[in-house]
């Protein structure tokens, strides 16, 4: 699935993209008939060409593309009795422009070396067309040969499962959940940024305060005591799970491997940078959601054991 962030980049270059410069006499314009040229070229629909003719400025430009997200931009389209049919259509709608933009402007340019033949890549956008690629990256999609697909490999949706984690923060009260959010949205960034290491040590902090804060919960909730140095050490929050039977001892174990695995970053020589930073935080975040519904599930076995008594 696209996520959001996606769809602001690909909102953000399309509007680039159709702007007439500014000039003394007029601000900047939308061009909308080049607009309509391009995705006609491109054979969208010609309803959609249509559409983006019409929108009236740049900054609707803009909201037409996020607003396929939510499949609002479909409102007027037969495509289906519910809000979930029409965010399907969107997401084939924003993977053709991404896809569309990556083929126009991001090109392949062929050279030809006396000893090799060789292929280098280059950009109108030098900044752009990569970031967009790298947050398609974390949606888990590929580009290869001018063609946009979705990974088999990345099997969580990380928008969605950001959305549950949020929730479950919400349900159980735990505190700090601004930092904890701060870290996941730190690990994305430096993604996109290339920052492989740092992408992985924010997952890594972000899976760390997860369990303190679960240890906290719980330590509130009638647990045994930890002291606050102990809570701020990873490992001694494990123990303290596993001892208080949040957590069981294979589980605890799967969880002190997959933390060596973020601790030690780029020691798998195999496996490139960004698909460590990729993978490892899809591991981050998995293990964080099983942390909490695992508290939850001890909350409430505790709570109905203390009803029945």
């Amino acid at each position: 699935m696209i996520s959001r962030h996606t769809t602001n980049i690909i909102a953000r270059l399309y509007r680039v993209k159709f702007t007439i410069a500014a000039t003394t006499a007029n601000p900047p314009r939308y061009n909308y008939k080049a607009a309509y040229d391009y995705f006609f070229a491109q054979e969208f629909e010609q309803w959609f060409c249509n559409a983006i003719e019409n929108v009236g400025g740049l900054i609707e430009l803009e909201r037409f593309i996020q607003r396929l997200h939510t499949g609002e931009s479909l409102l007027d389209r037969d495509l289906g009795e519910n809000d979930s049919d029409r965010e399907a259509a969107g997401q084939q709608y924003l993977t053709r422009l991404a896809n569309s933009y990556l083929i126009t402007d991001w090109t392949i340019t062929r050279i030809e070396p006396d000893w090799e033949t060789a292929y280098r890549r280059v950009t109108t956008d030098n900044k752009n067309a990569p970031r967009l690629l790298s947050s398609l990256e974390l949606d888990g999609y590929t580009f290869t040969h001018n063609r946009l697909h979705q990974s088999e490999a990345n099997i969580l949706d990380i928008e969605e499962e950001k959305g549950v984690l949020q929730a479950l923060y919400a349900e159980l009260a735990l505190q700090e959940q601004t930092m904890a959010f701060e870290f996941l949205s730190l690990s994305e960034d430096h993604y996109l940024s290339g920052k492989w290491s740092d992408s992985i040590a924010n997952s890594r902090k972000f899976l760390e305060q997860s369990a303190k804060e679960s240890a906290r919960k719980w330590m509130q909730s009638g647990g045994s005591p930890l002291s606050e140095s102990n809570l701020n050490r990873a490992v001694e929050v494990r123990k303290y799970l596993q001892q208080e039977g949040v957590l069981e001892l294979k589980e605890v174990e799967a969880l002190n491997s997959v933390y060596q695995l973020l601790s030690n970053t780029g020691s798998h020589p195999y496996l490139a940078d960004k698909e460590q930073a990729r993978l490892l935080r899809q591991l981050g975040l998995t293990l964080s959601h099983f942390i909490m519904l695992r508290l939850v599930v001890k909350l409430k076995t505790t709570a109905n054991d203390g009803a029945e008594t």
